[in-house]
């Protein structure tokens, strides 16, 4: 009897613990759906200055991402950064300061079909200059 409860207890805890992990799983999956879908990649080029550590689009949210780091061997205000697509500017990512070869990650909505290609621009002002000109870094991005 006593070997009975105990077989009985324990396919209880192993049973409870099987669901509590189904369940961890489950609410992960639904909460965070990054992990259950993959993004699109995308290939570019150009960026001159930046080195592209990340780039691509998931559809599910429509964000547009990136992170570039910084090889200018100067600390940068990131002014704005723009996708263009066809006739219309996609702009966000302004305000940040950027020093030299550290990272800068940007995430633009744009609701897109699941290929697109279009130009990505890296507005920047320089911070060792006293009146600094906005430069522009320019690329060419297709998903």
């Amino acid at each position: 009897m006593m070997r009975a409860q105990m077989s009985l207890e324990i396919a209880i805890i192993y049973g409870l613990a099987v669901v509590a992990i189904i369940l961890a799983v489950s609410l992960v999956l639904t909460f965070f759906p990054t992990f259950s879908q993959a993004s699109t990649s995308a290939t570019y080029s150009g960026l001159q200055g930046f080195d592209v550590i990340a780039i691509g689009y998931y559809a599910p949210s429509s964000i547009f991402y990136m992170k570039v780091q910084n090889l200018l061997n100067e600390n940068v205000k990131i002014d704005a950064v723009s996708l263009i697509i066809g006739s219309q500017n996609y702009t966000g990512c302004g305000g940040g300061y950027l020093q030299t070869l550290a990272y800068y990650e940007c995430n633009i909505t744009y609701t897109a079909t699941s290929h697109f290609s279009g130009l990505v621009y890296i507005y920047y002002t320089p911070m060792n200059i006293s009146s600094p000109p906005t430069i522009a870094a320019k690329g060419s991005v297709s998903v």
